[in-house]
């Protein structure tokens, strides 16, 4: 692409595709053994979710900006 002349090549929905196909392993996993734990592997756990989200910086603001009851 680079010598047709494109300086830059976006893939914006090479995360929706791969999204959609994690999520139908996930619902077929779920539909045929009733639970998701033989895929453990392949998923974020809540701390590494919290942590790719910035939990804790909307904390801090949440702290910060919540009112008092």
């Amino acid at each position: 692409m680079y010598k047709m002349g494109f300086n830059l090549i976006l893939y914006p929905l090479s995360v929706l595709y791969a999204n959609t196909f994690s999520t139908l392993q996930i619902l077929k996993e779920l539909k045929k053994y009733g639970a998701t734990s033989r895929l453990k592997k392949y998923l974020v756990n809540f701390d590494q979710f919290n942590d790719i989200v910035e939990l804790s910086k909307f904390r801090k603001m949440e702290n910060k900006y919540a009112t008092k009851s």
